[in-house]
């Protein structure tokens, strides 16, 4: 109890600061409402990353959930992505509204509140926000457009896509399993006897009907010689 009072006053007295500041610098530091040249920043920001940002999804009624039942495994897949994806946008969005209130105003100032400001002001990823595996030194603005290019790029459903990128999904490992499931479903195979086979197309080869592509690739780390001799002549780049 006594920690979280001595951090209320560690950020109350943050929010004075900016205050002052802006008195002592005069007009220019504040709006002509009186705000603190803290929160035009912050406002200026969220404002920048809703626009981003890809408007709150509707949701999803009970005959796309009925129809969901009878989708393979790959269209399932997909349809968790986006309800992963889109359940992210609806809390980033909403936190960042409520911040915005905040900034105008129009809202008080509350723990969750304090703590979102905080993450936006030094450029962290706020915890809750934490739903896929991001690089821990990523900035948070960085972190906004990475949100934005995944969701634009999430496929469709059906029918389920011949190519897709592998690194923008929230849960790649899942897409994998899928496509494992799909094939021994359609040739009556047991997923265990199974085994995952990648081929490198070479330039104007096209794929086969029945085979998935993942399109701009590249490896961290060392990769070894074969991955070596197959990535600079075929130019294989941008997977992550």
């Amino acid at each position: 109890m006594l920690k979280r009072l001595l951090k209320m006053q560690r950020v109350d007295t943050e929010e004075e600061m900016p205050q002052a500041a802006a008195t002592e610098g005069g007009e220019g530091a504040s709006s002509l409402a009186g705000r603190p040249a803290w929160a035009l920043a912050v406002l200026a920001t969220t404002q920048n990353w809703l626009q981003l940002l890809p408007q709150a999804s509707p949701g999803t009624d009970k005959k796309e959930k009925e129809k969901e039942k009878e989708e393979g495994p790959i269209e399932r897949c997909i349809t968790r992505e986006h309800e992963v994806g889109w359940g992210l946008i609806n809390v980033v969005r909403r936190d960042l509204c409520l911040v915005q209130q905040v900034c105008n105003a129009e809202q008080k100032h509350s723990n969750h509140t304090r703590s979102l400001v905080e993450c936006i002001t030094k450029g962290t990823l706020p915890r809750h926000w934490r739903r896929y595996v991001a690089p821990p030194s990523q900035p948070l603005n960085l972190w906004i457009v990475d949100l934005a290019r995944r969701m634009s790029t999430l496929p469709n459903p059906s029918p389920p896509p011949s190519s897709i990128w592998l690194g923008g999904f929230f849960n790649p490992n899942a897409f994998i399993t899928a496509t494992r499931q799909a094939a021994a479903r359609v040739n009556g195979w047991s997923v265990e006897n199974m085994e995952l086979i990648v081929h490198v197309l070479s330039p104007g080869e096209e794929l086969a009907t029945s085979d998935k592509s993942i399109s701009s690739f590249v490896v961290r780390g060392k990769p070894n010689e074969l991955f070596a001799s197959l990535l600079v002549p075929l130019n294989i780049l941008d997977l992550c």
